[in-house]
């Protein structure tokens, strides 16, 4: 088959979560032989810095400026009722290049990869007669609606409260344009249907090429953290670890390692302050920096969507420490899989228990590796949906 991706982000090189899953699936379906024409947006957020060689891949990136502009937040506010979030991501280049594309070559599929790139529905729409696909990375409004739950600040409030309404209205519009729906986690798929959104959804949760994930044996205490510093959520949910679990803590033997790019100078001077804090910034390999303790903590109170990086220090038999909104998409028990802990004082008690228990840790680590080993395999994730898109009848393209 060839397929048209259009994505609103370039995934190499891939230092985030939804940057690996654009990856993983571009890659995934080349290797079983379809021919994609993968067309990304490049912003200054994630600027293009290399453009691999891959087989069945043609790579195109358009470069579109998404940086927050305070005028047109106002205006976009007063007159408007899009979110601005999304419009940030509109480009005249973009649509010209996805026109030209259809124009060109003939596709089976067109796949958008992310909400803020299906506004191209409509330009698609009009040179293109083919099914087109969206896979939703996340309820996006759903991340904002937690994150208004937890704002004390009124104005934020206020503005947030505007934009979950407005981008809840958007994704529901965009989502029940499309043909099918991709999704990565089973939730996801659900609030979806809750929305009243009939278009058939598919879960394609985040893989791994197991096969590259050795574990080290599990003989470090040590609390560690990476993600991007630049990701609302997870800054958020490093602050409320560092005030409401750490702060009790830190007086103790532990130590707690934290690692991500674009932290801002507020969050990087108080990592930097804490003398049992070890700030690393940007780590230039991820899983050597998960290796090298043996605790990985995922303290996220909003967010939605899977995490991959507790995919990836599972697979490398580290014990994961989560809340209940970090682990959702991913069907580990907990106990058995990962330690769950929501409040502080389930944090603290959980830390305590594991960091005094070794033989425990260990156990359970080597269970959520097997766990991911079963379940988060690439090779098996992308077989099933290559046959699931065989199945369905092929759209007459033009």
């Amino acid at each position: 088959m060839k397929i048209l991706i259009v994505s609103s982000k370039f995934p190499y090189p891939a230092k985030d979560g939804g940057a690996l899953a654009i990856k993983n699936m571009c890659e995934q379906l080349a290797k079983r032989g379809h021919k994609i024409k993968f067309l990304a947006v490049e912003t200054d957020k994630h600027p293009v810095t290399e453009v691999p060689v891959i087989e069945n891949i043609d790579f195109e990136t358009v470069y579109v400026n998404t940086n927050l502009k305070l005028i047109q937040l106002i205006l976009n506010l007063l007159f408007s009722t899009l979110p601005y979030i999304a419009v940030r991501f509109f480009s005249a280049a973009l649509e010209a290049k996805v026109t030209e594309a259809l124009k060109k070559e003939t596709y089976d599929w067109v796949l958008l990869e992310g909400l803020y790139v299906a506004y191209l529905i409509e330009v698609i729409k009009r040179v293109w007669k083919g099914k087109i696909i969206v896979r939703a990375h996340n309820v996006e409004h759903k991340i904002w609606e937690r994150k208004l739950a937890h704002e004390k600040n009124l104005f934020k409030k206020f503005y947030l409260k505007s934009m979950v309404k407005r981008l809840q209205k958007y994704e529901i519009k965009k989502l029940s344009e499309t043909d099918w729906i991709l999704t990565i986690t089973p939730e996801d798929s659900e609030i979806i249907k809750e929305l009243g959104i009939n278009t058939e959804t598919y879960v394609v949760p985040f893989g791994i090429d197991t096969e590259n994930y050795q574990a080290a044996d599990l003989n470090d205490t040590n609390l560690e953290f990476i993600g991007a510093l630049d990701w609302m959520p997870n800054e958020e949910g490093l602050l409320w670890f560092l005030d409401n679990v750490w702060s009790t803590l830190k007086n103790t033997h532990l130590k707690f390692f934290v690692a991500g790019r674009n932290a801002t100078q507020a969050l990087s001077e108080k990592l930097k302050g804490i003398p049992s804090v070890e700030f690393l910034g940007e780590v230039d390999d991820a899983q050597k920096f998960i290796l090298s303790h043996g605790v990985f903590i995922v303290p996220l109170l909003t967010g939605s969507g899977m995490r991959v990086k507790i995919i990836e220090a599972m697979a490398l038999g580290r014990l994961v420490i989560s809340t209940s909104i970090g682990i959702e998409g991913i069907d580990a028990v907990p106990g058995e899989h990962f330690v769950l802990a929501d409040s502080p004082e389930e944090w603290i008690t959980a830390i305590k228990n594991i960091t005094s228990h070794q033989e425990l840790a260990r156990n359970i680590a080597l269970k959520g590796k097997n766990f991911v080993e079963k379940h988060f395999s690439n090779e098996i994730i992308y077989e099933q949906l290559d046959l699931k898109l065989q199945k369905i009848t092929k759209p007459s393209s033009k």
